[in-house]
């Protein structure tokens, strides 16, 4: 069983969750702690959404690819893979979050706090990230 996995940058991933849940990261937040905090304030559902531990069942095979950046080559991958549709319809987007205004958000301002979050990032509970940078 191959399952994918979708590797978004951490900094960007981090103010789309920010987004998502209406808050502001605390770039002021200094010691480990602090920025663990921050974190937390914005995750939304990611030590539900992947583990490390599937790293380590059998049969399972976890493939990564940069999202969205490189979802065109996704597709050419998988192009071949699935099945077509027996039917087209519409797209119809369905948004989500509202549009993120980065000119805002403090966290690009600042490339060492940026380095200090990405960090603490890569060592969060549920492993996403370091699979992602791994990858």
């Amino acid at each position: 069983l191959e399952l994918h996995v979708p590797c978004r940058d951490p900094i960007d991933h981090l103010m789309s969750m920010c987004n998502a849940v209406k808050k502001k990261i605390d770039c002021s937040a200094k010691s480990a702690r602090e920025i663990d905090a921050a974190i937390r304030g914005c995750e939304v559902f990611l030590s539900s959404r992947f583990s490390l531990r599937l790293t380590n069942i059998k049969n399972i095979h976890l493939k990564c690819f940069r999202a969205p950046l490189k979802i065109n080559e996704y597709i050419h991958y998988m192009g071949n893979r699935l099945e077509q549709k027996s039917f087209e319809t519409t797209y119809v987007h369905r948004g989500t979050n509202r549009k993120r205004e980065k000119e805002n958000e403090c966290i690009w301002k600042d490339k060492n706090y940026m380095k200090k979050v990405r960090n603490r990032m890569i060592q969060h509970k549920s492993g996403y990230y370091k699979f992602c940078r791994d990858c």
